[in-house]
């Protein structure tokens, strides 16, 4: 039986393309709904945007997800459904997704969306529970597929290290967790001063070296346009932050890396462009192509 095209322009992208966002765009739904339209739109409490698959997880994630449907899988904060969409549009048989997401807004509007463009029968596929992931409970190996983007850099280093543990509970044996979101090395940190705050936290071996309380606090002494928008609560993470914290859950297998955070363009949320120039740093620089980190980790097998 030959594979879905869907699947084969999938995989062609994610060999050539270098993890770029432009050539998955691309990609034609079988429906006639385009999952890309709500790309990049804000959320629903102003600190951030919905945002389109951009590194080697999120890649990683699609590529095991779509069609599978057999899987389980764990969206963590779906936002306004980028990812979301995605798994269903490519999908003539999606997996069984469950997301947690703390807006109620979100997850009706993607209920709708989903009701819109999908047959009944694939929306039904679709689970959505309001709340908050550190407060939620699932029994234990439930999924086959965790994923979470730009979750942990809004938590403190003790409710990472309880989270990453709840995955490991929650996931079958051989189980795969996909993460990414924001390190430190961006381009507002380097110009306020804080990456150099984290580098030296890092010096002194704090566990989160980018653990800061009063982010938005220290953003406004430089900007204050930027800096009232913005939590106190930041911790930005490294993959060699967050490996022991994966160890120490029982994960066996890590894989991490840094992306750049591509320049988009979304016709339908011009502020894309002003998101995306707040955390690029500038081409010549050295740590260009550093803006988000990635990760994977893996359940090992039980042992018998």
């Amino acid at each position: 039986m030959s594979m879905p095209n869907t699947i084969k322009n999938l995989a062609r992208v994610m060999m050539t393309a270098k993890f770029s966002y432009r050539p998955f765009s691309k990609l034609k739904s079988k429906n006639s709904w385009n999952p890309n339209a709500q790309d990049w739109m804000t959320t629903a409490n102003k600190m951030g945007w919905s945002q389109p698959p951009s590194t080697p997880a999120d890649y990683a994630f699609l590529s095991a997800i779509i069609n599978n449907a057999n899987a389980r899988v764990l969206y963590v904060a779906a936002g306004q459904g980028c990812m979301i969409f995605r798994i269903f549009a490519f999908s003539d048989t999606p997996p069984i997704v469950h997301t947690v997401e703390l807006h109620q807004k979100h997850l009706d509007d993607i209920t709708q969306t989903l009701a819109e463009n999908m047959p009944e029968d694939k929306c039904r596929n679709f689970i959505p529970q309001q709340g908050n992931i550190h407060e939620t409970e699932f029994p234990p190996q439930f999924f086959e597929y965790i994923c979470e983007r730009n979750l942990l850099h809004f938590s403190t280093g003790a409710q990472i290290g309880a989270l990453y543990k709840k995955y490991f509970t929650w996931l079958t044996p051989r189980g795969k967790l996909f993460s990414s979101g924001n390190s430190p090395f961006t381009k507002l940190n380097k110009e306020t001063g804080i990456l150099a705050s984290i580098e030296e936290n890092e010096k002194q071996g704090k566990p989160f070296p980018g653990e800061i309380n009063n982010f938005g606090e220290l953003v406004t002494l430089h900007n204050p346009e930027v800096g009232k928008r913005l939590p106190a609560l930041m911790n930005f993470l490294t993959p060699p932050i967050l490996k022991p914290v994966a160890k120490k859950a029982g994960f066996t297998e890590f894989h991490g890396g840094f992306s750049p955070l591509p320049f988009f363009k979304n016709p339908n949320n011009p502020s894309a462009e002003a998101a995306a120039a707040l955390v690029r740093l500038d081409p010549q620089d050295q740590d260009h192509g550093k803006e988000f980190y990635w990760t994977t980790q893996t359940k090992p097998p039980q042992l018998r």
